[in-house]
Order: structure tokens, then sequence, then C-alpha cells
């Protein structure tokens, strides 16, 4: 089974109590110990019910207790944890103080775990500002003894000249430190200069470009700006900075392709007929999650899809993609907008 960062964290602090000769750690102490750490870490986490993030983390005696078996398991760490009883209590602690969970052998699992990451940072490694995942990957390499291999074999889309990439480094510092920006940028369709200050959340990139999600002073509604538009980043005071307390990332995109919210947030049954040419390759790769077979005529190759999803530009744009084998059957609206789109595409080409 998987074993997620929050665990990670807390066996690590487990470790480092049961070393200390210099003291008796008892289970509260143990509980205090990790969610210490861990808010120092994130600060804030996430209400499973209604997915809003607020302050203190809290762990129970049963997680602890449920670590510690863990850690003594087959499964975990096999570690040789002593109960010492005193007063009606119990402390815990390592009979063997030089001993640790780091010392212990990697599993195949945790290794690849770890080439997992290896290769996760190698994709950001031509992004100014994290250079350093370089040596970070050859670090992590060398310390678990991991076999090199071939690096290669596959390839990611990207464009490492693109103007925007080299303030990623810096937004996703402000995010994870909750830094507040003063961010200038540029419109594609105008040279006017605009300044917002800024409370930084997300990063999301789409068609090779990066987006950043915010909530600006002036506005009630998430502000979403590309990074290729930004002409200037300044950091702020920290207490400007306006919590994240409405938005789960994990599920913000899920109604829409791309990156944009339309203002009515309405989530509408498109129909598309597509024809024989494009049927095989929209099968394989669905224009969106929610994508649905009407009907499928076998015989001539052709299909009726439905999707759910809000209408977007981004949307518009991929039908528009592929019009020369695609019909919009409904609504009317989004069929309106793929004849309004051909025909000014039409009076520019004749």
């Amino acid at each position: 089974m998987p074993i997620n960062k929050n665990a990670l964290l807390r066996y690590q602090v487990l470790d480092e109590c049961f070393r200390n000769s210099g003291r008796e750690y008892w289970i509260n102490d143990l509980i205090d110990e990790c969610e210490r750490v861990l808010e120092e870490h994130y600060g804030y986490e996430e209400d499973p019910k209604t997915g809003k993030l607020k302050h203190k983390i809290t762990i129970s005696r049963r997680q602890i207790l449920k670590d510690i078996d863990f850690m003594e398991s087959e499964a975990g760490y096999k570690m040789d944890i002593q109960r010492k009883i005193k007063n009606r209590r119990a402390y815990f602690y390592y009979e063997d103080r030089t001993q640790s969970i780091n010392n212990k052998k990697m599993t195949q699992e945790e290794a690849n775990q770890i080439r997992d990451l290896i290769f996760t940072f190698n994709r950001f490694k031509n992004i100014e500002g994290y250079e350093w995942l370089n040596t970070t990957a050859a670090q992590l390499t060398e310390e678990f003894k991991l076999e090199k291999g071939n690096e290669g074999g596959i390839a990611f889309q990207g464009n490492s000249s693109l103007k925007g990439e080299k303030y990623i480094s810096v937004l996703h510092r402000a995010i994870q430190h909750h830094k507040p920006l003063k961010v200038e940028y540029k419109t594609f369709s105008g040279g006017k200069l605009y300044s917002l200050q800024l409370s930084p959340y997300f990063l999301k990139q789409y068609n090779n470009r990066w987006f950043l999600f915010a909530q600006s002073d002036k506005y009630p509604s998430l502000t979403n700006i590309a990074l290729d538009t930004i002409e200037n980043i300044e950091e702020l005071s920290s207490d400007l900075f306006i919590p994240n307390t409405s938005y789960n990332f994990d599920t913000y995109f899920d109604e829409i392709l791309g990156v944009t919210i339309p203002d009515d947030k309405k989530i509408e049954e498109i129909v598309l007929n597509i024809s024989s040419d494009r049927w095989r390759y929209i099968k394989n790769k669905p224009f969106h999650s929610s994508q649905e077979v009407i009907l499928e005529d076998l015989e001539l190759g052709t299909a009726q899809i439905k999707l759910k999803l809000m209408i977007n530009h981004e949307l518009i744009t991929k039908i528009f993609e592929q019009a020369h084998g695609l019909e919009v059957v409904s609504p009317k609206r989004l069929r309106d907008s793929i004849i309004e789109r051909a025909e000014k595409m039409l009076g520019l080409n004749k």
C-alpha cells in the first residue's frame, strides 16, 4: 500500500522521538510533536467534507498507535520499539538508540516511488528557477543507489523559450509560503499595462501555456492570468494574503476544457455528430472525461457523442479544430458560435 506524505512525516518525527535518550516520550508528547511538524509544513489542512482549508492539524491517539504498529510491522520498518510503564502510563523508545528507519534497506515499492519522483523532477529541469532539481535528482539517484537507466524514451510538450516560464519558480514559492504579490501584466489585445494585488493559489499548464489562479483584492471571483502576459512581479507584505477557503483545485477544472470558468457556470449537455474520418481519433482521445457514446454506426464508422461541461472559449476552439469532421447538434448557442467563427474565417480567406 502506498504511503502518503503526511504518514512519512509522522514516521520521521516518531523515529526522532524514539531515538532521543534525553527525554521520555508519552503518547500525548508524540501527538504534540507530530502535529507541530505537520503544521510547520502545511499550516492548513483540507476538511474532507467541505473541501475548504482550516488551520489546526489534529492527530488522534489512535493514529499514532497505528503508526507505531506499522513501524514495527513486516510491511513497515520492522523497528524494535519498547514500552516502559511508569505511573500506569507507557512511554516509547528504541532499545538501540542508534537504529533509525532511515538506516533500513529500501523496499522495492519505496525505490519505485523515488524513481517516479526523480522522473517528475526531470520534467522541470529546463525551467528557469528549477535548475536545482537537476542536482537533487542526481543526489537521490546516488543516495538510494538507484540505477540511472535510460532517461530518454519519453518527452512532454513544452517550450522552454516561452516568456512566462521564468515566473514559475517565483509564483510557486509564493503559493507555498502564502505570499501576496503585485502583478503587472499586458493583454495580447492591447499595450496597456494593468496592475493587480493577488494572493496566488494555483498554477496550471494548458495547451503549452501556464496560468496563475489567484484571489484579487478588488474582485470577488478567482482571477486567471496567463504567465506570458506578465511584465513584472513584486512580493508584498504577508499580512495582505487572503487565505484560500473556497476553492478545491483537485475538482475545480472537472466541468471545463482548459482553464476558463464562464460567468454563468452553466453545465450543459452538448451533442456532436462525428464523421468516419474523425471518430477513431476522438474515440481514442476523448474531448472530455464526460464523453459518452449515444450512437455508433460500425458499418459507416460514424458516431454521435454527448458531453456534459461548461461552454467556454477553449471548448469552442477544440471543436473548431475538428470542424471538418464534426457537427454540433446542440445546444443552439454553441452551434451558432461555431458558424460565426467559420464565416469569419471564410471572409478572411476569400
